[in-house]
C-alpha cells in the first residue's frame, strides 16, 4: 500500500494504532540463608585430632561478643590442645560445644538441615541455573574448579565426592568469594591451596555407608567452613587453617543467589 511504501522509503515507522507492554520484577534469592557466626560451624560432633605435633589454626576477626572460633551442636572430641583458636589480636577465642541452636538443627533429617541453611531442598538447589555441578575425581579437581569459578563469577559450585585441591591454587578472592557445597568433605593438600569464601558440607547421607565429612590438608579457608553433620579428619593428615572473615561472608550472602520472579511482579497490559 502507499503507506507501506512510504515507510520503506523513509525508514520512519507509521504511528502505532495500539501498544502493549510486558514487564517482570525479579529479585535475587540468596543461596546461603543462615549467616555463619564462627570460623567453623558443625551441626553434630567434631573430632578435632590433627597428627601429634601439629596444630589446627582457627581464627576469627569478628567482634569479641560473637568471636567464637568453633561452634558445634554436639561434643568436641580429640586433643583440644592441638587446636589453636585465636582472635585477630592473638587472644584466645571461644570453642563452643553443645550449642543449643545447632543441637536442635542436628536432630532434624539431613534434607531439612540443608533447607534451613540454603533455603530449599538439596534436589531443588542443584537444579538452579546459578549452580554448577562438578564431579571431583580422587586425584583432585583443582583445574576444573578454577575454570568453573573464573567462568561463572557469582555462581555456586556443587562438588560431588570430596573437594580435593591437589596443587596450590586460590579459588575466589575477597572481592569475588566462592560458595561451594562439597558432598563428602574438603581436602586442601599442599600449602598455598586456598579457598576464599564459604564451604558447606551438606552431610546428606547419600548411601548407608556414606562417610563422615572430612577436612584435611595444609591449605587454608578464608571465610567460613560449615558442616551440617559431623566433621572429622583423615588419619595422619594435617587440618587446613580456617579464618573467619565477615566481609567475605557478607559478599557471599549478597552476591550468590538465584534470580526469581517476585510474586505479583508480572505485568502484561
Amino acid at each position: 500500500s502507499p503507506g507501506h511504501a512510504a515507510c520503506l522509503r523513509t525508514g520512519v515507522a507509521l504511528a502505532p494504532e495500539a501498544a502493549a507492554s510486558v514487564s517482570m520484577v525479579a529479585g535475587r534469592m540468596a543461596h546461603l540463608r543462615v549467616q555463619p557466626n564462627a570460623a567453623v560451624t558443625v551441626a553434630q560432633s567434631l573430632n578435632a585430632s590433627p597428627p601429634s605435633g601439629l596444630v589446627w589454626s582457627v581464627t576469627t576477626t569478628a567482634s569479641p561478643s560473637s568471636s567464637a572460633a568453633i561452634r558445634a551442636g554436639g561434643a568436641i572430641e580429640g586433643l583440644l590442645s592441638s587446636v589453636q583458636a585465636l582472635r585477630a589480636d592473638g587472644s584466645p577465642a571461644p570453642v563452643v560445644s553443645q550449642d543449643p541452636w545447632l543441637a536442635a538443627l542436628a536432630g532434624k533429617a539431613p534434607d531439612r538441615r540443608f533447607a534451613m541453611w540454603m533455603g530449599v531442598a538439596p534436589s531443588v538447589f542443584q537444579r538452579y541455573a546459578s549452580v554448577v555441578t562438578l564431579q571431583c575425581p580422587a586425584q583432585g579437581c583443582a583445574d576444573a574448579l578454577s575454570s568453573v569459578v573464573s567462568q561463572r563469577p557469582g555462581g555456586t559450585v556443587w562438588v560431588r565426592g570430596t573437594l580435593r585441591l591437589e596443587r596450590p591454587i586460590t579459588l575466589g578472592s575477597p572481592q569475588e568469594p566462592v560458595l561451594i557445597v562439597a558432598e563428602e568433605g574438603v581436602v586442601l593438600e599442599p600449602p598455598g591451596s586456598q579457598i576464599v569464601g564459604v564451604v558447606v558440607l551438606p552431610a546428606l547421607q547419600l548411601s548407608p555407608a556414606a562417610p563422615t565429612p572430612v577436612v584435611a590438608g595444609n591449605g587454608s579457608i578464608q571465610g567460613a567452613l560449615v558442616s551440617l553433620g559431623a566433621l572429622g579428619g583423615l588419619s595422619g593428615q594435617a587440618w587446613p587453617s580456617v579464618r573467619f572473615d565477615p566481609d567475605v561472608i557478607s559478599r557471599v550472602l549478597t552476591d550468590h543467589g538465584e534470580w526469581v520472579r517476585v510474586p505479583g511482579g508480572w505485568r502484561d497490559y
